[in-house]
């Protein structure tokens, strides 16, 4: 829990609490001289804004305290599967609806080893409404008639488990090589998810050990996370209305299909970043590979002052292994 929320915390509630860092209320962590310290908006407050978003460079955290929230019953969930054929039609769907706060969006590309073909699954959860005003919400998706279609309501303690087909421990198998690949998008261009959809539909057929791969397309509303100024924190992307995480599959290292596979990686997410609406790529620091410069992943508004608190609590870069911060900037 804690190590998803110092990169900020991003998921399907989004829309209606906010990120999971905007529900943080303070930390104790371990710092690089084995002191233990207490953060929170009244004690280390600077420490405390970039622990949210950048937090995995300042130190140890032992304990977190949480703002927590009122139990919101059942989540309506929607798992679709569409036809490959339907891709332009689905893809411009998405790029125009609206998400109201408890509405979310989730595409996976990936291939179907049932059908032999890549296919479309839609995942899509309702939170805080009845089932009859999720479908009214979801109509646009509906009437472009999914081959499988699975509705029902599910208790929010199950959103993570019990939606996307059950795939969730599929996505984190063992005994496979994940190479992942994430950006940002700030708006949906649809001729792009049409284009990479058909680079990887040729991927599929040309490249069979590595049709494990998918493409997954997070659009959450952002309506609560954008209701806290972007000063509050050190998280520099609360403007995102779509998080993609390309994720090349295979499985076992040496695989010789392991080099054209992280190249198609390093090509989708070029793709994304050109029509994202932001000024080049910019990636969620959890989603990051590892070859993005320190701007694309921190922001570089928000590096000067992050750069200072690293060289306060971290001057030796100890806590240096998960994209690092630099100790001044520029």
């Amino acid at each position: 829990m804690i190590g998803a929320t110092i990169g900020a915390g991003i998921g399907r509630l989004d829309g209606v609490h906010g990120l999971v860092i905007d529900a943080l209320e303070s930390v104790r962590l371990v710092t690089a001289n084995g002191d233990i310290v207490e953060a929170s908006k009244t004690k280390n407050p600077e420490l405390f804004w970039g622990i949210r978003g950048a937090g995995a460079n300042f130190g140890i955290i032992t304990s977190a305290t949480y703002k927590m929230h009122k139990n919101m019953g059942d989540i309506i969930s929607f798992d679709l599967i569409y036809e490959p054929e339907k891709n332009v039609t689905l893809f411009n769907t998405i790029a125009n609806m609206y998400l109201p706060p408890g509405l979310t969006v989730e595409t996976i590309m990936a291939y179907n080893e049932t059908t032999a073909k890549p296919t479309i699954i839609i995942s899509s959860t309702y939170a805080g409404g009845s089932e009859a005003e999720a479908r009214r919400w979801m109509q646009p998706l509906l009437r472009l008639n999914p081959w499988y279609t699975d509705i029902k309501p599910i208790p929010w303690k199950k959103m993570s488990t019990d939606t996307t087909l059950g795939l969730d421990k599929e996505v984190c198998a063992n005994s496979q090589v994940y190479d992942v690949y994430g950006v940002n998008l700030r708006r949906h261009d649809a001729a792009t998810w049409v284009k990479t959809f058909n680079k990887l539909a040729k991927f599929f057929e040309e490249q069979p050990e590595a049709r494990p791969s998918v493409v997954v397309l997070e659009t959450w509303p952002n309506q609560a996370v954008m209701s806290y100024p972007d000063s509050s924190t050190a998280y520099p992307w609360r403007d995102a209305t779509t998080y993609v995480m390309i994720q090349m599959r295979w499985d076992a290292p040496g695989n010789p299909v392991e080099t054209v596979a992280d190249a198609m990686g390093r090509e989708l997410r070029d793709d994304y970043a050109k029509t994202s609406g932001y000024n080049g790529l910019t990636v969620y620091v959890n989603y990051a590979h590892g070859d993005e410069t320190i701007e694309q992943i921190y922001g570089r508004n928000k590096l000067p002052r992050l750069a200072q608190l690293k060289k306060k609590w971290d001057p030796s870069s100890i806590f240096g292994f998960h994209n690092p911060l630099p100790t001044s900037y520029p």
